[in-house]
C-alpha cells in the first residue's frame, strides 16, 4: 500500500511540473517558505522581491500563474497588476493576491483569489491548485 500511496504523489508531482508559480513577495523569509510549499508540491516556483522584476518576469517567462504581495518598494503590487492587465503578453496570467493590507485594492480579471496574511498561508497551496485547474497556464 505504501508504494501504491508513493507512485500516486509522484504522479500528481510529475502532473504540476508544467506549472509555474511566480511568487512576488519582499518578505526573504516568507518567499522562501511560499517557494518551499510550491516545489513539495511539484510546481516549478520563481521568487522576486519587487513590482519592477515581477513585470519583467512576467513578460520574459509567462508564468502559470502569479502568486503577488500588494506592498512592495520600487513598484507597488496594485501597480503590477495594473501593468500585467494593459499588457497582452501578461493579461491572461491569473493572479493570487496574498498581502497582509488590501485596503484599496482595484481586482484585474486576473486576480482570482484574495488570501490576507499570516492566515491565509493555510489555504495558499489549495487556492493555487484550484486556481491553476480553473483553466490557468
Amino acid at each position: 500500500m505504501a508504494g501504491l500511496l508513493a507512485t500516486a504523489r509522484l504522479s500528481a508531482t510529475r502532473e504540476h511540473t508544467r506549472h509555474t508559480v511566480l511568487v512576488v513577495e519582499d518578505d526573504q523569509m516568507l518567499n522562501d517558505l511560499l517557494v518551499f510549499m510550491l516545489e513539495t508540491e511539484g510546481y516549478s516556483a520563481i521568487a522576486v522581491h519587487d513590482g519592477q522584476s515581477a513585470l519583467e518576469l512576467a513578460r520574459e517567462l509567462h508564468p502559470s500563474l502569479i502568486s503577488l504581495d500588494l506592498g512592495l518598494p520600487l513598484v507597488t503590487g496594485q501597480s503590477v497588476l495594473d501593468g500585467l492587465a494593459a499588457d497582452d503578453a501578461t493579461r491572461d496570467i491569473p493572479v493570487v493576491v496574498f498581502s497582509s493590507n488590501v485596503d484599496g485594492l482595484c481586482t484585474t480579471p486576473q486576480v482570482k483569489v484574495v488570501l490576507l496574511k499570516p492566515e491565509g498561508i493555510l489555504q495558499f497551496v489549495d487556492v493555487v491548485k484550484v486556481s491553476l485547474a480553473d483553466g490557468a497556464g
